[in-house]
């Protein structure tokens, strides 16, 4: 739980963060793993192509102006900038496979500690890009796990469907990405 302001801060910027770069995070694995094996769909028989990336954060803060930037606001937004790498440590620490790019924004603030922020993020890839979108919600200054839908992408991606598993860790974030085959048409 956050006791102070400065922890206040803190915790919304690793919040909207961790939206951001899940989303990103999914494009970036996406792109690096190419042909991860996949478990059938229960519901289509489908293959789903399963892909994880660790997301570390390096996104900001922007309060709505005349607002207190210690406590949430609704308008108040996260700018995702985050680096994506694969889940194996080099010699290096973990090799970074892309970034992401995009916003967070609070649309509803239920308290000071709490609040749901709709997020929009895209994850820049060798082979092409991903984007996501969804609701995250904080509560008691933490991020809670979030589904964000894979609303589009281009190059590789251009059809690209599914969705990307936000979860926190200490230091980073895992995305899990689950890419789905497109249905006939």
């Amino acid at each position: 739980m956050i006791s102070s302001p400065a922890h206040l801060t803190s915790a919304r910027r690793r919040y909207r963060t961790r939206v951001a770069v899940a989303v990103t995070a999914a494009a970036c694995l996406v792109a690096v793993v190419s042909a991860a094996a996949g478990a059938p769909d229960k519901h289509l028989g489908r293959v789903v192509r399963t892909i994880t990336v660790y997301a570390f954060q390096e996104g900001s803060l922007i309060p709505v102006a005349g607002t207190n930037p210690d406590v949430l606001a609704q308008g108040d937004e996260e700018v995702v900038n985050d680096q994506l790498t694969a889940t194996h440590a080099g010699k290096s620490g973990f090799p970074i496979i892309g970034h992401d790019a995009g916003t967070c924004t609070f649309t509803r603030v239920i308290d000071p500690h709490e609040g749901l922020a709709n997020c929009v993020a895209t994850a820049a890839l060798p082979d092409g890009s991903l984007t996501a979108q969804g609701i995250v919600t904080i509560d008691a200054g933490e991020s809670r796990p979030s589904d964000l839908a894979i609303t589009g992408g281009t190059g590789d991606y251009q059809d690209a469907q599914g969705t990307v598993h936000v979860a926190d860790t200490t230091g980073h974030e895992i995305f899990t990405i689950k890419l789905r085959p497109l249905l006939a048409r």
